[in-house]
C-alpha cells in the first residue's frame, strides 16, 4: 500500500481577488462562516469557486450597505481559501472560509467587474 504525500497549504499568488467584509475580521488559521449577499461579492465568489478558491479577505472601514470601493477597505487583510459554499433560496451565499496568512494590499489591479489587488 502506497501513501500519497499530503498537500501543504496553497501558494498565495501575487494578485488576489478582494472580498470586502462588513463588521468581520478573519485571522490566519481561523475557520469562519460568512454570509455574502452583495451582487459584486456574489460574482466574485462564483468566479473564485471555478479556480483555486483563494481570496483576500479585508475589513471595510465602515458598515455602510453600499458596494465597497477600494478606498473603503483597509490595506491589511488575510489570504483565505473557501472550503464550502451553499446557496440559500434568498440568493445569499453561505461560505466556510479559512484564513491562511496575513497579506498587505499593495496596488489595486482591477476594479471592474471584480476588485483585485497585488498582495505581499
Amino acid at each position: 500500500m502506497t501513501v500519497e504525500p499530503r498537500e501543504g497549504p496553497p501558494t498565495i499568488p501575487d494578485v488576489l481577488p478582494v472580498l470586502p467584509l462588513r463588521g468581520t475580521v478573519i485571522f490566519p488559521l481561523a475557520v469562519v462562516p460568512l454570509a455574502v449577499n452583495q451582487p459584486s461579492s456574489v460574482r466574485l465568489i462564483d468566479d473564485i469557486m471555478r479556480g483555486d478558491r483563494l481570496v483576500a479577505l479585508v475589513a471595510r472601514k465602515s458598515d455602510s450597505p453600499e458596494e465597497a470601493e477600494p478606498d473603503d477597505c483597509y490595506r491589511v487583510g488575510t489570504a483565505g481559501v473557501v472550503h464550502q459554499l451553499a446557496r440559500g433560496p434568498d440568493g445569499v451565499l453561505r461560505l466556510v472560509v479559512q484564513g491562511l496568512e496575513r497579506v498587505r494590499l499593495l496596488e489595486v489591479t482591477t476594479t471592474d467587474p471584480l476588485y483585485s489587488a497585488l498582495v505581499e
